[in-house]
């Protein structure tokens, strides 16, 4: 198995290169795991079916769950930082060898590497362990379990037991995924599995949220870039809920916003909401370009709101550039009564504004423009119903 293990670390290598050369790389490993064999082997004996280590339920589900809404915690608010996984299921068959851990664990270039498990014995409280056999400084070593004993004690609440080097507790090594580890790596002991007050705690989904982000957050404060949800660009898909999404430059949406959720989208270049974006009844939707980072917008950055509200809601400007008459059309059979243009400069200023009659037989809507006394420049022009901004399009104007 430690060979197999080695060998599945030499072909992720071949494959994956290094990552570290363009990100901050973590790798979180859910401890233990169910495996394949029901009894298991004769230097091996399972004391419950297909359980590898004899471990409670409850340590490998929280193990497994904490885990995994970190990496998407991380994934949804960490730019620049590459996430991996050593246990990726809790089914039978999902467990994986120490050796191959920390195998994995190297070839993937980790920067940081996080252990979880829960304790045993009938004590309260959590822990974190490091090694000195491990490839990092001591000093690098303890800082970081510091970082994620002190969240973990304020985010967990939970009893302070301290940070412990693993031979000073037994008098042996035995934390195997922190030997030969080349990352600056620690095990997390969130609380006690067979104490029915922590195991309480351990089994509740908004405490696992909070253990996650305890772990984010020690994470965030231990690495040189700290976890930042600016991310240069961003696309949405799948379920959109209640929140605040931004990006540097360009956001991308694609998905459903659930329910009567609130939305706001942030991007300071250009906004997508693309064909199979769509709203339930009673959400909302607001764009602003203004991105998270806002030194980089530029005063000459081509600003727009690209919004397109599925395949019958759509505007166009053209032609585009321009230098006289623009046209424009939008599609929406429920439009009806006054209809207002709005021109802004990229600094915000209103340069034009007008209002054109429509009836709902108006499909589409046209309506038309002469830019011939305007000067050259990018413009934003907004389409609004009952005070309402409907869509923006950004407009080049030439001469």
């Amino acid at each position: 198995m430690k060979k197999l293990g080695f060998l599945v670390a030499s072909i992720m290598v071949g494959f994956l290169g290094n990552p570290k050369a363009s990100a901050q790389v973590i790798v979180i490993d859910p401890g233990h795991g169910y495996c394949n064999s029901r009894g298991g082997t004769p230097s091996h004996k399972h004391t419950q079916p297909y359980n590898h280590d004899g471990r409670l339920a409850i340590e490998m589900a929280t193990a497994h769950d904490v885990g995994h809404k970190l990496k998407n915690l991380l994934n949804a608010e960490c730019s620049g930082w590459k996430v991996y996984i050593t246990r990726p299921s809790n089914e039978r068959g999902g467990w994986v060898s120490i050796d191959q851990r920390y195998a994995m664990s190297n070839s993937w270039g980790a920067d940081r590497f996080i252990s979880i498990h829960t304790n045993g014995g009938g004590g309260t409280g959590t822990e974190t362990y490091w090694c000195t056999l491990g490839k990092q400084p001591d000093a690098n070593l303890t800082s970081f379990a510091g970082k994620v004993q002190k969240e973990m004690v304020s985010f967990g609440d939970w009893r302070d037991r301290g940070v412990k080097e693993d031979f000073v507790v037994r008098k042996e090594h035995f934390i195997g995924v922190l030997i030969n580890n080349n990352a600056i790596a620690c095990l997390s002991e969130i609380g006690f599995g067979d104490n029915p007050k922590d195991a309480a705690k351990l089994g509740d989904n908004n405490w696992r949220k909070k253990f996650a982000k305890a772990y984010q957050v020690a994470l965030s404060k231990s690495l040189k870039k700290p976890c930042t949800k600016c991310q240069d660009n961003r696309t949405l898909t799948g379920t959109i809920a209640s929140g605040t999404y931004e990006a540097a430059k360009v956001l991308k949406a694609t998905g459903t916003i659930s329910g009567q959720s609130s939305v706001v989208l942030n991007a300071a270049q250009e906004i997508f909401l693309n064909p199979g974006f769509s709203t339930n009844s009673g959400a909302t939707v607001v764009t602003n370009l203004q991105g998270c980072s806002k030194a980089s917008r530029q005063a000459g950055d081509n600003l727009i709101v690209n919004t397109i509200m599925g395949q019958n809601n759509q505007m166009w400007l053209y032609p585009n550039p321009a230098s006289g008459v623009v046209t424009i059309q939008y599609q929406d059979t429920t439009l009806t009564g006054s209809v207002g243009v709005q021109v802004v400069d990229l600094q915000g200023r209103l340069i034009h504004s007008f209002e054109q009659r429509i009836t709902g037989t108006d499909t589409p809507v046209e309506i038309r423009w002469d830019s011939s006394n305007f000067p050259q420049g990018v413009y934003l022009v907004s389409l609004l119903s009952k005070g309402q901004k409907l869509q923006t399009r950004k407009l080049v104007i030439q001469r």
